[in-house]
This record gives structure tokens, sequence and C-alpha cells, in this order.
């Protein structure tokens, strides 16, 4: 599990988000697990139970005048069952002051307390890129990510099986890259993969007989891009006769990267075959299946139909 310290928070955003602390020093080093930023709103109400341990609470003005109708001891009662769910820190935007009951327990509890000047909805605006980028699972793989027809395709395959000339074909025919050689994948919310590639190595790609190429410089900006969603993963690998490949299609293939279900391809590779082309048709193909159409099924269903027709000519 991915995991930023409070203190961390504080000494990398204090003055982009205008964080004063304000109480519960000692638990600077409390861990924020989740990128979501929560407000406690219903948790108020005694529904402590829907705050996930982990992950940093904001109060504004609807919490703070909710609080202030409460007598000392429903106060007490609720701020009791808030502060035992493992909250890292709670954040106050706008400017507004917590109530004194509030700070007691925070402190007692040492659980950090931010005030802020910056409104709620600038302030998640701010925080949220920051979380996401930081606690969102990573991972580095080895191959080539491009961008076909608006697509993102991960390119894999063992070192040698062609994974950059088929990029460099790709790339010439109006396509993009992504990242070349190594490409760095992070799990984004709603289980997204993106692919990107770190510096310096971003739009370099290794050609065998050729050595090193820069794309962006002999292609042009518009030959590259930053990021994009990894949409398909395509595993290159050389051709065996005794395994059995996929005929008809009639069934989707999926490989998992960082907890998340990514279409596969896996396409043979042997003389003869334009696997550039290979690429392309299966990126439109693959478009086709997201809107429920499905080859194998409609030529199915064409088989289906003319033996019927036959069958009621007898």
């Amino acid at each position: 599990m991915v995991k930023l310290l409070v203190e961390e928070l504080l000494k990398q955003k204090k003055a982009e988000l205008d964080l004063q602390l304000v109480a519960g020093k000692e638990g600077l080093n409390r861990k924020i697990t989740s990128w979501e930023v929560h407000r406690l709103g219903l948790a108020l109400s005694g529904e402590a139970d829907i705050l996930p341990p982990g992950q940093l609470q904001i109060l504004d003005r609807e919490e703070l005048d909710y609080l202030k109708k409460l007598d000392i001891k429903g106060k007490a009662t609720v701020l009791s069952g808030i502060f035992s769910k493992g909250i890292p820190c709670f954040i106050v935007t706008s400017n507004f002051a917590p109530p004194k009951e509030f700070i007691k327990m925070a402190q007692k509890a040492k659980i950090p307390v931010f005030r802020t000047s910056i409104s709620i909805s600038t302030f998640v605006n701010r925080l949220s890129p920051f979380l996401e980028d930081r606690l969102t699972l990573t991972k580095s793989v080895q191959g080539v990510m491009v961008e076909v027809y608006g697509l993102g395709i991960l390119i894999l395959g063992v070192t040698g099986i062609g994974k950059s000339e088929c990029a460099l074909e790709l790339i010439d025919r109006g396509h993009r890259l992504i990242a070349g050689e190594v490409v760095e994948i992070k799990q984004r919310r709603s289980n997204i993969l993106i692919g990107f590639a770190k510096e310096p190595i971003r739009y370099y790609l290794e050609v065998q007989g050729l050595g090193i190429i820069d794309v962006e410089k002999l292609f042009g900006a518009s030959a590259v891009r930053n990021s994009a969603k990894i949409d398909l993963v395509i595993r290159l690998e050389e051709w065996d006769k005794t395994k059995e490949y996929e005929l008809l299609g009639f069934d989707q293939k999926y490989t998992t990267i960082l907890e998340v279900n990514v279409p596969e391809l896996v396409i043979p590779i042997r003389p003869g075959r334009n696997i550039a082309s290979i690429i392309e048709v299966a990126a439109m193909n693959q478009r086709l299946r997201r809107e429920g159409y499905s080859a194998i099924s409609e030529l199915d269903k064409e088989i289906i139909k003319i033996t019927q027709r036959k069958r009621e000519k007898k």
C-alpha cells in the first residue's frame, strides 16, 4: 500500500495550500493512504462508519454550522465516533475556525488539524492531483507504448522481437509514440491505467541497425504524446508451431496490470506478417468491441440465418 505522511504533505504543500497547523502536532507521522478527498458531511449525523481509514477529511461552513447546533454531549458523541476511524488529519477550509471541543479532542487523539484560507473547491482542486500522483499504484515495464486511432496500446515482448521497429512504422503512418523502451504505468481512479515515460528517455527508440533515435526530433511534436490510457496490450512473440493461436476471436483475453484487467492480444511473429498493419486493425477492432460489435458473432448470426433459410426451403 502506498502511503504519505501528513508531515510530508505539510512540507511539500504548506505554501501552495496555505496550511496552518492548529492542533495535533504529535500526529504528523500519521499516514494518508487514500488519494480521495472527503468532506465529513453525513458522518456528522452519526454515520461515522462510512469514513474509510487513511483518508483525510475536510470541514467547511456546512460541517461547522452543524456542529454548532449540537449540545456538548451530542457533539462529544459524534466527534468520538469520527476520531476513532483512523483519520490521518482534518483540514478546515475558507479560514473558518473549528470549535474548541473539536480542537481539544483532536489534540487528545493526536490527529493533526489544519486551517487554510483557501475555499473548499479551490483547495480540493489543488490537493487532489497531488494526492492522486503520490498515492496511486505504479509499475515500470519494458516495452513500447503508442497511440493508434485514439487507443493507447502497450506493446510487450522479449528483447529483439521488434517492438521498436513496429512502433517506428506506426509513427511513420501518423500514429503517436507515448513511451519508448520503458513504460511507466500508474493506476488512476476507476481502475484506469495511464502509461507514460519518464525523462530523459521519454521519446527515444532503440532500433537495431540504427541505434538510438529521437522520435520527437525526427517526426515532430505531433508524433509524440505525454501520456495515454492503456486500452489494449499487444504481446509479440516468436511463432511457435506447437502452440495454438486465436483464429476466430470469440473470447476477449485479458492480462492483469496493477490489479486492473486490460484486453490483451498475442501476435506471433514470422516472415511476411506486417505487424504494424495488424496492430492498426487490432486497434480498430477493439474500438468496435467496446461498442458491442463482434465480427465473429455477426458472422455466426449470418451462418445461422442461412442455415435456417435452407431448412425452410426443404
